[in-house]
């Protein structure tokens, strides 16, 4: 296989062979990048990756060691158009905080409101709870 680099420094273009050694695609040698730590990839990563199920395993957060949320979630198509999401083919596990003991046996008006559908509710540069998921963070 051959790479095509573009050094961050001088913005010339180069050529790099790669060489293939036991499975793993190692960089030759080369004096600009001396100083950088390559990790070898195991697999070759698709131009354009495609798939029925997208799976997101997240974690940790930002400093919650109990809980992880988002505002939102956004997938499209290969023409950049957006897929619509819903309950029909959007899942969590753990769902959402409603999900806890003490949040299950509450009626649905006093539930938590960061629910999963607010994922996909189109409001996504927000600090309201409304339009947030909360879920406890799987361990």
């Amino acid at each position: 296989p051959h790479s095509h680099i573009i050094h961050p420094d001088t913005s010339r273009e180069d050529d790099m062979t790669l060489e293939r050694e036991d499975d793993d695609i190692l960089l030759e040698s080369y004096d600009a990048f001396e100083n950088i730590c390559f990790i070898s990839q195991q697999y070759e990563t698709p131009l354009n990756p495609t798939g029925c199920i997208f799976q997101f395993v997240i974690r940790s957060s930002w400093g919650d060691p109990f809980y992880v949320g988002l505002n939102g979630l956004q997938l499209f198509d290969e023409s950049f158009q957006p897929i619509k999401l819903s309950l029909s083919n959007v899942d969590a596990n753990p769902r959402d905080i409603n999900t806890l003991p003490e949040f299950k046996s509450l009626p649905p008006s006093e539930q938590d409101p960061r629910t999963l559908e607010k994922l996909w509710d189109d409001v996504n540069d927000t600090f309201d709870d409304a339009h947030m998921w909360l879920t406890p963070l799987a361990s």
